[in-house]
Formats: C-alpha cells, sequence, structure tokens
C-alpha cells in the first residue's frame, strides 16, 4: 500500500526531516502517517511514543488522543481563569483547578513489571466471566473497518460499529453484561438483551465528565468490584491500565487484538463481516 507523504515539503537538512528518516528506518513510517491523518503533525513527539510502544499504533493514538484531551482542557481552564480575573476567590478556584490539572509526563512503564501480568487467551469462553469492560477508544485501531472510519474523520460511526460488533457478540453468548466506555462520547445508552430467559446490560458510556479519561473510570470501578474481580474481563491493551488493573487485583485481561479475533472465531467469518460492512443509519 502507498504511504502519503506529508503535503509540507521540508528543506533537506532540517530537523522535522531527520526525524521523519528516523522513523522511516525505525520501520513506524506507515504508523506515524495514520498518526498525521489523526492530527497529530508534531514529529518529534510521535517518534518519542512510537519509540516508547515499539510502533504500536493502537496504544500511541489512544495515549496521544488522552494527552490531546489535557491540553484542550487545561486551555479551557486558562480562558476561564482571564474571564474571572487574576485576583479573588473565583480566580483562586480556578488556578487551583487548573494546577490540579497539569500535564504530567508520562512515566516510563518497566518491561519486567509488564511481564508480569498473564493477559488472557480463550478457546471457549469461560463460564465464570459474568462482565467485559471494553476499553473504547483503544479498541478503535485494531480492526480496519473499524480504524477507516476514525481516520477518516467518522469517529462516532467507527463507535457504532465497535457496539454493534460487541452487541451482536454478547447476544450470541447470552452469557454477560457489557460496559463500553470511551473517553468522551455522544454515544451513550443503556441496552438490555434477553436470551434463553436471562436479561443481560448492555451499557454504552462516557467516562468524561465524571472522569477525566476511561483508564480512571476503569481503575475506579474495578477497585469496588469486591469478590466479583474474577467474574470480569476487562479488554484493553494500555499497559499502563493494565498495571494499574493488577494492583487493584483484576486477574482476567485480554488484548483488543485477540478480542476481535475470538468474536471473529464465535461469530463465523461471513457474520462478522457483514456486521463491520453495515451501512451506517442516516440520523
Amino acid at each position: 500500500m502507498e504511504i502519503i507523504q506529508p503535503s509540507i515539503q521540508l528543506p533537506k537538512g532540517s530537523s522535522r526531516l531527520r526525524i521523519l528518516e528516523k522513523i522511516k528506518d525505525l520501520g513506524f513510517e506507515t504508523q506515524n502517517q495514520q498518526l498525521i491523518q489523526l492530527g497529530f503533525t508534531k514529529y518529534s513527539q510521535n517518534l518519542r511514543y512510537l519509540k516508547e510502544y515499539k510502533g504500536d499504533f493502537e496504544i500511541v493514538s489512544s495515549k496521544l488522543t488522552e494527552r490531546q484531551s489535557l491540553k484542550v482542557k487545561r486551555k479551557d481552564l486558562n480562558n476561564e481563569v482571564e474571564i474571572r480575573g487574576e485576583k479573588g476567590e473565583g480566580g483562586k478556584k480556578f488556578r487551583n483547578k487548573l494546577n490540579r490539572q497539569k500535564i504530567t509526563k508520562e512515566p516510563r512503564i518497566k518491561k519486567e513489571r509488564i511481564s508480569q501480568i498473564a493477559l488472557k487467551e480463550f478457546n471457549e469462553w469461560p463460564s465464570e466471566i459474568q462482565t467485559v469492560y471494553l476499553d473504547g477508544n483503544n479498541m478503535l485501531y485494531v480492526e480496519d473497518a473499524i480504524r477507516n472510519k476514525v481516520l477518516g474523520r467518522r469517529k462516532r460511526a467507527g463507535e457504532k460499529l465497535l457496539a454493534e460488533l460487541a452487541n451482536q457478540f454478547a447476544k450470541l453468548k447470552g452469557e454477560f453484561n457489557v460496559v463500553l466506555i470511551f473517553d468522551n462520547t455522544k454515544l451513550t445508552y443503556n441496552h438490555t438483551i434477553e436470551v434463553n430467559g436471562k436479561t443481560l446490560k448492555f451499557d454504552v458510556v462516557s467516562a468524561m465528565p465524571s472522569f477525566p479519561d476511561s483508564d480512571d473510570a476503569l481503575v475506579h470501578w474495578s477497585g469496588e468490584l469486591g469478590d466479583k474481580k474474577n467474574s470480569c474481563l476487562f479488554v484493553t491493551s494500555d499497559r499502563g491500565l493494565q498495571i494499574r488493573l493488577n494492583e487493584n487485583g483484576i486477574e482476567n485481561m485480554m488484548k483488543p487484538k485477540r478480542w476481535f479475533s475470538f468474536v471473529k472465531s464465535q461469530l463465523g467469518e461471513e457474520n462478522y463481516r457483514s456486521i463491520l460492512n453495515k451501512e451506517e443509519d442516516k440520523e
């Protein structure tokens, strides 16, 4: 597949050109082009994240999206401080809120710590799993049909496809509830699924405004599961989130690629593709 080159012509010897050459030498040129299409045009930042996460596009795009969201919130808070004035109780209140929203450099994740977390791979669905938590933002860039919609600036359509696929899988198995969470989405609803006399829940939720992002929401919920921890499955490839969940005693975690593969094996190739190729309903 031909790689689309940046529209900006960079002079020879420029620092940005050197960064692009480094990205190409590392074998991450395709991932970098996808990041550029999403609006992440700071090459040095793309290089740093691609090196940190070994070119894993879904993790890098998720991390950069989270970082961008924090920057937007910080800018909004700055504007509010200016409107309310630097002096007085109002200004003090919002400056304190602003300080709490400061973007800090993401700590590097130690490889040895990651290796201790065993991720699940299923041939058959485990009967003890009663609730599945899907890290939506982390899953939008795995399956081509969904990723193409997001890269084509149709994020909501991508969210709908992911939700429909998860919904059809839940209906087929009829054994577990589903919580699909995105950082910030208007696609929110609570459905019930009636299968073989059982009533199951299927919820699509937004982390904001209750939580800064889906990571914090999932960690918070996992900490309240108590003795239900072993009956829940968390699907995410975010290594930082996996560590935080593990610290809360969560043992059942699966990578999105494995989840999509398992769903395809259960639904069947033809049915799986028909769901992903379904035309979006006009709103």
